[in-house]
């Protein structure tokens, strides 16, 4: 029997893929199985995957043709998943030597549908201490417990405790009710945002130890402090995707209104990251086309937002390290002009269409008349028929009918005989 399964995305990582793998199969509870999810990869990571695969049965590998992203490598994880419990790893770190058999003896024990474990977060990028804490202190789980509604507020309105999906063990049950909510967005930033915001609504028990089981290679790919470029912007941005399929989640639960401030508070820090990613860490030479990619994802009023935010955040009233609002407020102003020009080309197209569909309307209409009158013609054809059929039945069967055929037989038959001598 499988107690727990273990779903890990993969993507270009041979560097650190041997070593993520070799922590899994190397675990002291061996009741568990490896579902290995190779998103397309251009390096050798497939092929890494299939050997361990040949090695031990426990594992089954799923190769996508392209690269669709962790959001739905962990779904069809999630559907494949036969253990009664579901935990994810990132292909780049790896698990202590009983991560797993502690994960499930502690929330088979404490009968949670979450259980929240620590994390050893490792300064792989050479951070510095300011953003290696700061890591650090996200990844701390609470350690209380929590039922209902609390799961979800005290993560992402009180931010008591973080929403990563890598430091947790799931109920099954609980991941594919979640999962199966859940569009399969490519986005490289705030996945674990939006997929344990959705697992969180569901769920109706958390609980959290200090026990760390989980090491996190911290400072690598696009989750790098420091300046980005242009490629690294576009993923980053890309967290509007995430964002936006909370909002439409909430709104297809008829819930919004009661989650909107919560709803508000993550757009607010998202669309902060991403302009501090345009403006404060893309080169000053790339910004201009840096703001199309920030526009292109969020869209005018969302980047009109971020600008607000910024002033108000860091309170300047002219410049903005350097660059004047004004500046910014061009760029806006030209984008709204562009904006409503497509809209505006929108707008006619839309009327054409519904002219056409009114002609078409109109058309269809003239053809149901001109069939209703063929029908009713038909209908009064029948009817006409029926009355002559129904009048010869009647005829057919009156007693001067079959008086008249006795009268005429013998007289026809006489004809008949004369008939046949001549």
């Amino acid at each position: 029997m499988v107690d727990i399964t273990v779903i890990i995305p993969v993507y270009n990582v041979e560097k650190y893929l041997s070593n993520c793998i070799q922590s899994v199969i190397s675990q002291s509870k061996k009741e568990i199985e490896i579902i290995c999810v190779n998103d397309g990869s251009t390096d050798k990571s497939g092929e890494i995957l299939d050997n361990f695969a040949a090695l031990d049965r426990r594992i089954k590998v799923v190769h996508f043709e392209c690269n669709k992203g962790r959001i739905a490598a962990r779904k069809i994880g999630v559907q494949m998943a036969a253990g009664r419990y579901i935990m994810f790893l990132d292909s780049d770190d790896y698990y202590t030597d009983d991560a797993c058999m502690t994960a499930f003896q502690e929330i088979e024990n404490a009968n949670v549908e979450i259980l929240h474990f620590g994390t050893t977060v490792i300064n792989a990028g050479l951070s510095s201490q300011y953003e290696y804490d700061s890591i650090v202190s996200f990844f701390r789980p609470y350690i209380n417990n929590l039922y209902g509604e609390k799961v979800l507020e005290e993560c992402f309105k009180e931010e008591k405790y973080n929403y990563n999906l890598v430091d947790k063990i799931y109920s099954a049950q609980l991941c594919r009710k979640a999962f199966s909510s859940i569009s399969e967005i490519n986005c490289c930033m705030a996945e674990d945002m939006m997929l344990y915001f959705i697992i969180s609504y569901y769920a109706k028990s958390y609980m959290g130890i200090e026990r760390k089981l989980y090491n996190y290679n911290f400072a690598i790919g696009v989750s790098k402090p420091g300046p980005i470029n242009l490629e690294g912007l576009d993923k980053r941005c890309t967290s509007a995707a995430a964002c936006f399929t909370i909002r439409d989640f909430l709104y297809l639960q008829e819930c919004f209104d009661k989650y909107e401030s919560t709803y508000i508070k993550i757009e607010r820090r998202l669309l902060s990251d991403n302009f501090d990613a345009w403006y404060y860490r893309l080169p000053v030479t790339e910004r201009k086309e840096g703001y199309n990619i920030f526009l292109k994802h969020w869209g005018t009023d969302k980047v009109i937002l971020s600008l607000l935010y910024d002033v108000e955040n860091k309170q300047y009233d002219i410049n903005i390290k350097g660059a004047k609002i004004s500046e910014l407020e061009q760029n806006i102003r030209s984008a709204r002009a562009e904006e409503a020009k497509h809209l505006e080309e929108l707008k006619r197209s839309m009327e054409r269409n519904i002219e056409l569909e009114e002609k078409l309307l109109l058309n269809r209409q003239e053809m149901e008349n001109k069939i209703l009158e063929y029908n009713n013609k038909a209908k009064e054809q029948t009817e006409k028929i029926q009355n002559i059929q129904t009048e010869y039945e009647r005829i057919s069967n009156s007693f001067s009918y079959r008086l008249g055929l006795m009268i005429t037989k013998i007289p026809r038959m006489i004809v008949h005989m004369i008939k046949g001598v001549v």
